[in-house]
């Protein structure tokens, strides 16, 4: 396996559950995988930390304590380490680590997996849980490398403490790192904070709080009517409905849609989503919700014309990201934090002490790069993968991932993924997405070992078939207008291609489980001779039609 972060540790479990000897290689120096790299200033999760957990073990569930309703980096980090500990996992998995070539060996019928330190192993399966956010992306600043204050970045933060007082910090990038890096910051005493916007987020509270012992009683008293009912859900996560009313968000009285807002905006989180569900799917609503948050900015931000450039514009709301942070916008009401639009003042070079944009220079002492992820994809393609005949897994998706589910590759036999790209993947909770992934592709190697089955991998005709799926499915939303990381659209040459499977977690779990319950219908599955363990049946796509409207999608 490669890859220890969430999906890696519980696959290592489960195959060890089942008998199945495996080992996993990891490139860094820790378990958790985002959770080891991503330690930035004021990184959190934007899913409720209750469900923020396994539920695969009872025990575990019930005596492990979350400390805020949203956890932050380092109790997230403690607690995967205390699962590898808990279930004697450490021995199987090789830290430090990096795959840098994987080839096919279709006569002997396995994988030679070559990393960085010259070692090599030998594997029957493949399972990549490479993480979709995992794979970093350098922008292509002038004189970046030349910077003489320190540099870092938030998706590879350092592991020894950094110190922050007194300094005169600049940010590059307001994606969630980025926004939560800032808002962190502003509460040190530096001399100043430099925040360059490309393109605004939008930001809405995450109403953080320590958690009521009596809350958390309750809640794993019910832990497995609220995982089932989870894994029911577009996201993955356990959503109550807020009783607001009939009508839709675009039909509504003004008085109404306020009244909704209001509610929405002091729950916090993913609330918005929760009491406007039609967001994604309707761009009269859309432009409503985002007109509201707009307004809320011009209320926090004092200076109108910093409000002005806070406020996204340029983007469906739900297209990108959505933030889940308190006092963001707060920050700009500090003397010493300011806001730079290189949209306005394009950065042209940074230098040994500043970064320059078009009409000004900013000397800084520290420079925070928050520029992002080639996601989805790029772990995969970061890794020099050879399948049959010679072809490389770049070659096959040059015009874009082609897979089916968004576990199999044709052309790959044998190698499975976790929430890559065709899965709901980094559109989902991952945690929920993991955990139906890993026992999904256990089972199927469990089938291969019990029947004698060399090698299973999807065929081209399910693989495009699945894509026309994914992609049909996508096209009932908003999210395919603008250019954002789910398309590719942020990493320049990316093919611009749907990475995620929008028809939600539950959709997408019936459709992966009855494809298993069938007998795996669009897998070739074949003995080591070259025979077909059975007549190759393809698959004959998802029972049910695409409905106009797929909600509930983030």
């Amino acid at each position: 396996m490669v890859g220890a972060g969430i999906a890696g540790i519980f696959m290592l479990h489960r195959l060890r559950q089942l008998g199945i000897p495996a080992t996993v290689l990891e490139k860094g120096a820790g378990v958790g995988g985002t959770w080891f790299w991503n330690r930035y200033p004021g990184a959190q999760c934007d899913v409720p930390s209750m469900q923020y957990s396994y539920s695969f073990d009872e025990g575990l569930q019930q005596e492990w304590e979350w400390s805020q309703h949203h956890a932050r980096q380092p109790e997230i980090e403690t607690y995967l380490n205390q699962v590898v500990d808990r279930f004697q996992l450490r021995d199987g998995i090789r830290l430090n680590t990096t795959v840098e070539r994987m080839t096919w060996q279709g006569e002997e019928g396995h994988w030679l997996v070559e990393t960085d330190d010259g070692a090599q192993f030998r594997a029957g399966q493949c399972v990549m849980a490479t993480g979709g956010y995992h794979t970093w992306v350098v922008p292509d600043i002038r004189g970046l490398g030349r910077f003489g204050g320190e540099l870092l970045y938030t998706n590879h933060w350092p592991l020894e403490p950094v110190l922050f007082g007194g300094k005169r910090i600049g940010i590059i990038g307001t994606g969630s790192s980025g926004v939560q890096t800032a808002t962190a910051l502003a509460k040190e005493p530096i001399e100043s904070l430099h925040v360059f916007q490309r393109s605004p987020s939008y930001v809405v509270p995450s109403r953080d709080r320590t958690l009521d012992a009596e809350y958390v009683r309750d809640y794993k008293a019910t832990y497995a009517e609220r995982r089932a009912r989870a894994r029911r859900t577009g996201y993955g996560t356990d959503v109550v409905p807020i009783p607001v009313g009939e009508g839709t968000t675009a039909e509504v009285s003004d008085e109404e849609f306020l009244r909704r807002a209001a509610i929405a905006w002091d729950l916090g989180g993913g609330a918005m989503g929760t009491v406007f569900p039609d967001f994604l799917v309707d761009a009269a609503a859309n432009r409503r919700v985002t007109e509201f948050l707009r307004g809320k900015i011009r209320e926090i931000v004092r200076d109108p014309v910093v409000a002005e450039r806070l406020s996204a514009r340029d983007h469906f709301l739900g297209a990108k990201r959505i933030v889940i942070v308190d006092g963001y916008f707060e920050i700009y009401n500090q003397p010493n934090v300011h806001l730079v639009d290189v949209r306005e003042s394009p950065i042209k070079e940074i230098t040994e002490t500043a970064v320059r944009t078009s009409d000004t220079e900013y000397p800084l002492d520290m420079l925070i790069m928050a520029t992002g992820f080639d996601s989805a994809t790029g772990a995969m393609l970061a890794i020099d993968v050879v399948g049959e005949g010679g072809r490389t897994l770049r070659e096959s998706w040059a015009g874009g991932h082609q897979t089916f589910l968004g576990i199999g590759v044709p052309g790959f036999p044998n190698m499975y993924m976790i929430n890559a790209a065709g899965s709901p993947g980094i559109r989902s909770h991952m945690m929920v997405q993991a955990e139906h992934h890993v026992e999904w592709i256990s089972d199927l190697i469990l089938h291969q070992r019990e029947h004698d089955i060399a090698s299973v991998q999807p065929s081209e005709a399910a693989a495009t078939q699945w894509m026309e799926h994914l992609l049909e499915v996508a096209a009932t939303t908003l999210l395919t207008v603008d250019d954002t990381q789910y398309l590719g659209s942020n990493v320049p040459g990316k093919p611009r291609l749907v990475t995620s499977y929008l028809g939600g977690v539950g959709r997408y779990r019936d459709i992966c489980d009855r494809v298993a319950a069938s007998g795996y219908p669009g897998w070739i599955l074949q003995r080591r001779d070259g025979s077909a363990v059975a007549p190759s049946r393809e698959w004959e796509g998802p029972v049910a039609a695409v409905p106009e409207r797929v909600a509930n999608v983030i």
